[in-house]
């Protein structure tokens, strides 16, 4: 696969999911639950991003 994504529930219990693409990352988390996924994009930036409900919640700076 291309990524490797790193996903934390609120437990703190952290698992990796491999994907060819963010879009179908999302499709395989469960969507009830809210998760911190942590990941290196195509540019070699670091990136952090909260999903809730299935749905990109912007991290409040």
């Amino acid at each position: 696969m291309r990524y490797t994504f790193t996903i934390t529930d609120e437990d703190g219990k952290a698992s990796n999911i491999e994907a060819m693409s963010y879009k179908k990352m999302l499709k395989k988390l469960d969507s009830k639950k809210k998760v911190w996924v942590t990941y290196v994009n195509k540019h070699g930036n670091a990136l952090t991003k909260i999903i809730e409900k299935g749905v990109w919640k912007k991290l409040s700076s």
